[in-house]
Order: structure tokens, then C-alpha cells, then sequence
């Protein structure tokens, strides 16, 4: 671009300047959506180059690194991030952003059975309700083996060798919760002869 003055008919030499009109930087990458566990971070990751990074995000969240964190996450971190960068130019780039979901952690049901019951009967064992969508996995405590999931979970055929301590763990969208308390079944032998009433007896 070139200036030229002219005052009172006297025209100035001409000044110029030159203007350099740089790209705009691509918009940069993030990782995918995140779903996180209550408690868990929430990382944040570019692979892009560039001078500067601006991440902003749900709960008044910040940050001017190239891949922060957020530690201890929580519903209210739930939403909507967003990064853009400046690269060596100054030049900003456009917004990219991604979704995060912190789900909750299901807590520790309240398990229950209807022990004692007899050999050859069913043991059933009851887990108190959680949030909907809870999943339940069952461990025979005596030896460590999962035997089977469900809120409400039988076992047919009962033998004193299923009798002992069983406990259940909550999932929810892929968080685990704590295990239940402990509870004991008892599977009791039926006697191995019938029972003596005495002899035949003759009345009038």
C-alpha cells in the first residue's frame, strides 16, 4: 500500500507499507466425547501445535495448557469444553469442542436372602434398588467366584456346599460401586432316614 499527501497542491513523496495477510490456523483436534466416573479426572488432550492454547468448560473451568485436567470431577463438571489456539502469528483459530459426562457412582446396596433354606431348595438373593439402569453382579465369598447378576438373583438346587457369604456390586454406565455388606446362607441337610414315630399301634 502506498500514502501520498498533498497539501496545497505540494504531493508528498510516496510511503508505502506492506501488508502480509496470514492464514487462519485450522481448528484444532481433540480427543473424542468423554464419559468419566464421579471422583475420576476429566483429561483434556490436543495433538495440535501451536503458541498458545485457550480451554474453556462447564463450572467456570480455564485452562492454558496444551492437555489439562480436571481432578476429583462432578455433575456440575458435565458439559460442553471448548479449545482454540493462537498460533506463531497471533492468528486465533476457530473454537473446536467436545461433550464430557461425569456419571454417578451407584452406591453400595443392602444385600439379602431368604436363608436358611434345605437341600434341594432355591436360594434367593435380594439386592436393595439403586438408580435406574444398575446393573448387579453376585460373589460367592467363600471362594471368590462370580455366580451370577441381577437385582434379584436364585440359585435352584441348593447344597450345603452353596451355604456361606454372598455379596453384590452396582455398575452403572460403567461405574462401579461399592460392595454390598456380607450375607451368610445357610443351606441345611434334610435328614438321611425318615424320621421314627414310634411303632404301628392297633386301637379301638
Amino acid at each position: 500500500f502506498y500514502l501520498v499527501i498533498t497539501t496545497n497542491g505540494c504531493r508528498s513523496n510516496a510511503g508505502s507499507t506492506r501488508v502480509r495477510v496470514r492464514a487462519v490456523p485450522a481448528a484444532p483436534n481433540v480427543n473424542p466425547n468423554i464419559t468419566v466416573c464421579t471422583g475420576q479426572s476429566i483429561v483434556l488432550n490436543t495433538n495440535t501445535s501451536a503458541a498458545q492454547y485457550f480451554w474453556t468448560g462447564s463450572n467456570g473451568f480455564n485452562s492454558t495448557l496444551m492437555s489439562p485436567s480436571v481432578v476429583n470431577a462432578t455433575a456440575v463438571d458435565s458439559g460442553m469444553y471448548y479449545l482454540y489456539v493462537i498460533d506463531a502469528n497471533g492468528c486465533r483459530s476457530r473454537d473446536t469442542s467436545l461433550r464430557v459426562s461425569v456419571s454417578p457412582v451407584p452406591a453400595a446396596p443392602v444385600a439379602s436372602s431368604n436363608s436358611p433354606v434345605c437341600d434341594g431348595q432355591t436360594i434367593n438373593l435380594f439386592a436393595s434398588a439403586g438408580i435406574a439402569g444398575t446393573t448387579y453382579q453376585w460373589t460367592f465369598a467363600n471362594n471368590g467366584s462370580n455366580v451370577g447378576s441381577g437385582q434379584t438373583f436364585t440359585r435352584p438346587s441348593a447344597s450345603p456346599a452353596m451355604g456361606g457369604y454372598y455379596y453384590v456390586v452396582p455398575t452403572l454406565n460403567g461405574c462401579v460401586g461399592a460392595a454390598s455388606n456380607q450375607v451368610l446362607v445357610n443351606v441345611n441337610q434334610i435328614p438321611a432316614s425318615n424320621a421314627f414315630a414310634g411303632i404301628d399301634l392297633a386301637l379301638c
